[in-house]
């Protein structure tokens, strides 16, 4: 249907966009299934709808993005995602703004509901931003386009107060009244699976654990927010709990497996356990059609008998946020939870020989040099159970980004939103403590964990993949582990004899490879910027003598990271590379090079993961 027979019946023709995430097509990403939902309803709902996911195409998405624009003529480009994927977002939006500038932009996601105002200011040309759950917003809006009407009535959005000034009398948006959450889910149709690429998708390296045995790994949501307020947290789909029935979530499953072949869901709900007959429900019709899973637990929901439940069906990872060791820092994050809760429920997960990924994070309000001391002792002493350790983060709609707006530590919020929410001090810790505190978690977080015995690297491709061989330490049997991706914070694998959980840790053999490449630049007379501080490398930097250079600079976009002194110098943020003659940029965080692409000025002309330096 042309733009001339659209006029006629007043259809708009939209293109959903999915950012892009990946650093290279065939990379593994977390699906988002919001923009997928979005897409369904519109379809069911009779709008035109096109859709792209960038994360599938080869190419500048510049040249993606016109490509689809003009061969389905559209009209109104919709996006979305969350407030640290600002500058994927804010991409799309400029190319869209600058190359068609009549096309309207409409964003929705975490990004515009954690702090509406603030996001949009930050994206700068967007011309609605969706608040809240989308579905039923999202056809209000299209209609009110189609039908050219005001938009002051519909619910959930925010979008520019087009009257001039002086006689504009209001702010330069408007906010209407908020959207009610929509109650029955399972009215929901399914995520548009076909139109962003599910069978592309199921092809690309999974995210999340790797060696679960199964390679068509997906997400599904089986509910939606939840009835806690933890001070960190943020629900993007309201602040009510409700559940998909369990017959509904099982159909879907049966939906993906006969129509994709899914072999492993990973289920994104917060409260996954609290209702046991759900539970056995849904892992026996699980175990019947031979499809594993994992899902996410809290610590008071465990105990002797859901652990039993579990163990008789194919859950291959419980994963639980455990977030402090300290009763007092767990009241301040409104946790609800205890140590004591802890200590019992990680232990029978841990006996009962189901893999278990958990994390602590550090810096809440009350945090002190004590109360950190005290759950990196735990850990200490819980070596067995390989916790991540990582700082909280002030996302836009928290309260600890209340917080910290309300006590001047966030002085500009747009600013911080467009520096992709760092992480910042709002703890009683000095910057000198915290600083000490980062650099002590990035070097225990791999180097003290519970190691591969007899381990050797038996692969290792191009893009930071490695195979490894060696012999579990706690049963003691031989495996090898494939697809292990170096560098990386999720980098985790288990044994699938005992499920003991291990972290990708890089080799001397390895770390001896990346020294000489760095002296090999060094020796062109390059000046170098290593961006990113993470526990993979920090003891090398921190020790090898070769990063005294003065031609190397350290830099992190972390306010807590630039605290800390590496190899007795000091760490930078991002605006050092306009101010010096910097020309390449060594990235430590390779699931994050297209961020650092689009965040390095001119000047620096070229850009390397650190993954490049090893083949």
């Amino acid at each position: 249907m042309n733009k001339k027979e659209n006029s006629l019946n007043g259809k708009l023709n939209y293109l959903l966009v999915m950012p892009r995430f990946v650093t290279a097509v065939g990379e593994g990403y977390n699906f988002p299934l919001g923009i997928a939902y979005i897409s369904s309803v519109m379809k069911q709902s009779g709008f035109n709808v096109f859709t792209v996911n960038l994360n599938h195409i080869h190419g500048d998405v510049k040249d993606i993005l016109k490509t689809e624009i003009e061969k389905a003529d559209i009209d109104v480009v919709m996006t979305g995602g969350l407030s640290f994927q600002y500058l994927n977002l804010k991409e799309i939006v400029d190319i869209v703004h600058t190359q068609y500038p009549s096309i309207k932009v409409v964003v929705g996601g975490g990004i515009i509901t954690g702090d509406p105002q603030v996001a949009m200011t930050a994206l700068e040309h967007v011309d609605v931003g969706c608040i809240g759950e989308g579905e039923a917003t999202i056809t209000e809006l299209s209609a009110a386009l189609e039908n050219n009407v005001s938009l002051d009535n519909i619910k959930g959005i925010i979008f520019k107060n087009c009257t001039p000034p002086p006689i504009r009398t209001q702010e330069e948006y408007i906010i209407t009244a908020p959207r009610e959450e929509i109650k029955d889910l399972d009215a929901l149709p399914y995520p548009d699976y076909e139109g962003f690429g599910l069978k592309t998708y199921l092809e690309f390296s999974p995210m999340g654990i790797v060696n679960v045995l199964k390679n068509k790994s997906f997400f599904m949501a089986g509910s939606r927010s939840c009835p806690y307020q933890c001070t960190f947290c943020f629900h993007t789909v309201g602040k009510k709990y409700r559940q998909r029935s369990i017959e509904n979530v099982l159909a879907e499953v049966k939906y993906l497996r006969d129509n994709y072949g899914i072999e492993h869901i990973r289920m994104s709900d917060e409260l996954f356990a609290r209702d046991k007959t759900r539970v056995k429900t849904f892992l026996d019709r699980l175990k019947e059609w031979g499809i594993t899973w994992a899902a996410s637990f809290r610590v008071d929901d465990i105990d002797e008998e859901l652990v039993e439940i579990m163990k008789s069906g194919t859950c291959l990872s419980m994963d639980f946020g455990i977030e402090s060791a300290d009763d007092k820092i767990l009241k301040s994050m409104r946790k609800h939870i205890t140590c004591e809760q802890i200590e019992k429920a990680l232990k029978l997960v841990y006996d009962s020989g189901i893999a278990m990924t958990g994390n602590f994070i550090f810096g809440d309000i009350e945090e002190t040099v004590e109360s950190a001391n005290k759950t990196l002792d735990w850990w200490e002493t819980h070596k067995e159970y390989n916790l991540d350790l990582n700082f909280i983060v002030t996302y836009p709609g928290t309260y600890l980004y209340k917080y910290a707006i309300k006590e001047f530590i966030i002085k500009d919020p747009v600013q911080f939103l467009k520096d992709g929410c760092p992480q910042i001090n709002v703890s009683k810790l000095s910057n000198e403590e915290m600083g000490e505190l980062a650099k002590r978690i990035l070097k225990i977080s791999l180097n003290d964990g519970v190691k591969i015995e007899n381990a050797k690297i038996v692969s290792l491709d191009p893009n930071g993949r490695m195979s490894l061989s060696g012999i579990c330490s706690k049963c003691h049997k031989s495996d090898t582990w494939t697809n292990i991706k170096l560098f990386v914070g999720n980098n985790r694998f288990i044994c699938k004899h005992c499920g003991q959980r291990y972290v990708g840790e890089i080799t001397k053999e390895l770390e001896s490879k990346l020294i000489n490449k760095i002296k090999e630049l060094l020796d062109k007379n390059t000046k170098i910027a290593i961006w990113g501080l993470t526990s993979h490398v920090i003891n090398m930097f921190d020790t090898e003598p070769l990063f005294k250079n003065d031609n190397i600079v350290f830099i992190d976009n972390a306010s807590i990271k630039q605290l800390m002194k590496v190899n007795s110098k000091p760490v930078f943020d991002p605006s050092i590379l306009s101010m010096n003659d910097i020309d390449t940029v060594i990235c430590c965080y390779p699931n994050s090079i297209e961020t650092v692409r689009l965040l390095c000025p001119p000047s620096v002309t070229k850009i390397l993961s650190i993954s490049e330096l090893l083949y």
